[in-house]
């Protein structure tokens, strides 16, 4: 009585499996190829031209284009406008990346997010890291921003071609 199940089980697995196999894969055909790629594609998010900050009771609108760099210290993050001048930005870094330009901004590290605009070199820190100055001289002065190795070669591919 069991052999018999067992052997109608395999039977109707085998009739499965030869369906499965006479059937052509989707990605066979170039047009479902690009289906496929559209259907994973997120939609993408239109980024940002100006940030509201907060100083002190204020709250300003701030072109992105203005802004120098954004850094966190303390939890709060601040952006600093190109007069030198510290804003409160409400997000934190990580939210506020996605919503910037990927051509403008940079993320070197958990700390600094910066614009290219506003870069003014680059050179090799302890021969492996890189070190960033920047076009205002007292911003050099206040903060250090300093590239991993590791994200070292992806800061050198963003500046190099954009």
């Amino acid at each position: 009585m069991q052999n018999s199940f067992l052997v109608e089980d395999q039977k109707a697995n085998e009739m499965d499996l030869g369906k499965f196999h006479h059937r052509k894969s989707p990605l066979q055909y170039e047009n479902r190829k690009i289906g496929f790629a559209e259907m994973l594609r997120l939609p993408e998010k239109k980024k940002r031209k100006r940030l509201v900050a907060k100083r002190g009771i204020e709250n300003i609108p701030i072109l992105l284009e203005d802004i120098a760099l954004f850094y966190t210290e303390n939890k709060i993050v601040y952006a600093i406008d190109h007069t030198g001048k510290k804003n409160i930005v409400e997000r934190n870094l990580s939210e506020l990346v996605c919503e910037l330009d990927d051509n403008i901004f940079f993320r070197v590290n958990r700390q600094y997010v910066i614009n290219i605009n506003h870069v003014k070199s680059f050179k090799v820190y302890e021969k492996i890291k890189l070190k960033i100055d920047l076009k205002m001289e007292e911003l050099n002065a206040a903060h250090i921003i300093i590239i991993s190795q590791e994200t070292a070669p992806s800061f050198k591919k963003w500046i190099h071609e954009t």
